[in-house]
């Protein structure tokens, strides 16, 4: 080939590609359609003209003799014509990969024409990651919309810049002692000031949105070609082991997340796998339990929303499920008690768990128990979930809901017990209270005691609540996740956010059932609950003093005088990711301290009743409260004042007129997880 027609190659492997694509989706038709047949003749004969431009001969001599099959077709002509095109497809493939080999070293080793390069054991290619095309309006308007971000971001500078300036006359006027004319003027600038942060916060909301828009668009590719790559994949793999079958692929418009689908593809291939070599039968055990000798495989994706639902469907054995079952509790995975509590599709899922298996030998294809468990980690590893549905001796279907797209992602914020977690929107189809008094008595206060993330069966409800904390109610959420039903009871909620997932590092001893770690708007990490996992993996044995500093959040009692202060520090703080508990008063919290736990008391000193002072003296005089840290943040800034604080028992003493944000933070952060 010349060096022009070597840079014509991927524009020809594109092309070809397409018309491939184009015949696979109409060869379900060939066998009783003329106008499919018609439209295949034209896409092999232009495939045919591209080739001998190309200069490719054997693949020319491939779609020629594809072409006298369907001029030829008759009865039994599409079986020939879907074997012919299989090969036409491999053939494209080992082009495809001599090409990505192609450089200076490959040069050298190897023919310089594709066709006539060594023939590798090469696998129809099922790949994702293939070029990105983007079309100049796209990113005309991907720049649009960043310039105007960046406009949009020197304005909130510019009101960065003024914030600050207040402070400083804040300040100012407090140290002059006009303290009242102070607080009125600055609550007119602070008015002004948020009537500009509102317009450009809501502006460059629209914007962002408008971006994350445009780029998922671009991230976005068509299932139906990947499936299609599945099915040639399918039926290589059939001949090999002597098996008929016919696939069928129905994926329509369905787009997904280009990454997502790379990190799928091998879970995709080991569902069509266990499906060929472990589901459908030889030909001759089919026709002896009257099933029709050549077996079925359908692969089919349909999109709901941000989701997108992926199924591979077989008509072969199916899964036993009572021998499932067995083998499940001969191996410790479960109790006949336990099993009995469990839904039907939960059931199921017992052959996802590591190194699972019913087969007693093993194949070069499947029957290792590193199948589905595999397939299981995939998807929750971009945020989906598996379900199967199965029936023994009539087949199985696996079905993959994942998201379109994964970027930021809306969670329910759920406490448990001590701790929050992150649950996901989507599953959650209504919220609502419960009172305490009607929740069953059959699960008892020490069942959850040094459980926080606990969760015991009662009632079909799966119970999160810590228990121990003696709430006046709890909250019900109805979840729906997989084609299933399930009712989580948490302590309270906090609302939906939205986050960015990442996956749960190792280091810090989650257990499984959290397989997300979610980062909050405030900064403050929030674990994620996988629904699908807590169903079947019961309950997580999480050592709280081991994961205390990860998923711990800090709870501050703020005890303070003055409604300004007591928002302005209580902002401050819970904007540090801490849960904020005010109390205007130091009998006030005392009564706070002694009837619910906290990890840091941060005080004034002048209050009314009971001073700052003598509330820490208090504590350091109580058994029960003495290692509790305190830190005092007072306007008195004298050294005798805070020599005063420290002797009280104070652990820090921070002045109101100088504070600063990240300072009390910090300081907070590192008190109240004991570092």
């Amino acid at each position: 080939m010349t060096t022009n027609l070597d840079d014509l190659l991927p524009l020809f492997l594109s092309e070809a590609r397409d018309r491939l694509d184009n015949v696979s989706a109409l060869l379900g038709r060939s066998g009783h359609d003329s106008a499919a047949l018609q439209q295949i003749r034209r896409q092999l004969h232009a495939l045919k003209g591209a080739s001998r431009m190309m200069r490719l001969t054997e693949l020319s001599e491939l779609c020629h003799d594809a072409e006298a099959i369907v001029d030829a077709s008759g009865e039994g002509g599409s079986e020939t014509l879907v074997s012919a095109m299989d090969q036409i497809s491999a053939k494209v493939e080992r082009l495809a990969t001599s090409l990505q080999g192609t450089g200076p070293q490959a040069a050298s080793a190897t023919p310089s024409d594709p066709e006539k390069r060594p023939a590798e054991a090469v696998q129809p290619s099922v790949s994702a990651d293939e070029g990105l095309r983007v079309s100049m309006e796209s990113l005309d308007r991907l720049a649009d919309q960043a310039a105007r971000l960046r406009v949009m971001a020197r304005s909130v500078e510019r009101t960065v810049e003024d914030s600050f300036r207040f402070a400083q006359l804040a300040e100012r006027g407090v140290r002059e002692g006009r303290a009242e004319q102070v607080l009125a003027t600055l609550a007119t600038m602070l008015r002004q000031l948020s009537v500009g942060l509102e317009r450009d916060q809501r502006e460059m909301g629209v914007l962002a949105d408008r971006q994350l828009e445009s780029l998922v668009h671009l991230q976005v590719q068509p299932l139906r070609p990947f499936l299609f790559g599945l099915a040639r994949h399918a039926r290589e793999l059939a001949r090999q082991l002597g098996k008929e079958i016919e696939v069928v692929v129905s994926a329509g418009e369905t787009q997904l997340d280009r990454k997502i689908l790379r990190a799928l593809e091998e879970a995709f291939l080991h569902l069509v796998r266990n499906a060929i070599d472990h589901g459908i039968e030889d030909t001759n055990d089919r026709i002896a339990v009257g099933k029709p000798s050549k077996g079925s495989l359908v692969l089919e994706a349909s999109g709901t929303g941000s989701m997108v639902r992926i199924k591979v469907s077989d008509d072969g054995r199916g899964i036993d499920t009572d021998a499932v079952i067995e083998q499940a509790i001969k191996r410790g995975d479960v109790t006949g008690e336990e099993i009995d509590q469990w839904s039907e599709e939960a059931k199921n899922l017992l052959v996802c768990r590591p190194g699972f298996t019913t087969r007693e030998r093993a194949t070069e294809v499947s029957g290792r128990g590193v199948g589905l468990d595999a397939v299981s980690d995939s998807v929750r590893s971009v945020g989906g979930t598996l379900g199967i549905e199965t029936r023994i001796g009539s087949g199985m279907t696996v079905s993959v809901s994942v998201p379109v797209s994964r970027r930021g992602e809306r969670v329910m914020v759920a406490e448990v017990g001590e701790c929050r977690i992150g649950i996901p929107s989507s599953a959650i189809r209504k919220v609502s209270r419960l009172a305490a008094s009607d929740l069953p008595m059959t699960i008892g206060q020490d069942t959850q005691e040094d459980l926080p993330g606990g969760v015991e069966s009662a009632t079909g409800a799966l119970v999160l609540a810590d228990l121990s904390q003696q709430s006046s109610d709890y909250i019900l959420l109805d979840c729906q996740f997989a084609g299933r039903e399930s009712t989580l009871v948490v302590n309270s909620v906090h609302g939906e956010e939205e986050v960015v997932m990442r996956a749960v590092p190792p280091v810090l001893g989650f257990p499984p059932v959290y397989d997300a770690l979610a980062t909050m708007g405030s900064g403050r990490p929030l674990p994620i609950l996988s629904l699908q996992r807590l169903e079947v993996e019961g309950p997580p044995e999480m050592d709280v003093d081991a994961t205390h500093s990860q998923s711990h959040t800090i709870r501050v009692l703020l005890a303070d005088d003055s409604p300004v202060t007591r928002e302005m520090i209580r902002r401050l703080l819970e904007g540090g990711g801490m849960d904020v508990i005010p109390a205007a008063n130091g009998d006030e919290a005392f009564e706070k301290l002694m009837s619910s736990r906290f990890d840091c008391l941060v005080t004034d000193i002048e209050m009314p009743m009971v001073d700052g002072l003598e509330l820490t003296r208090r504590l350091r005089r109580d058994e029960t409260l003495k290692n509790l840290p305190v830190i005092v943040v007072s306007t008195r800034n004298r050294s005798e004042d805070r020599l005063a604080g420290l002797e009280a028992g104070a652990d820090a003493y921070l002045a109101k007129q100088s504070l600063d944000a990240g300072e009390l933070i910090a300081l907070v952060k590192r008190v109240g997880l004991g570092v």
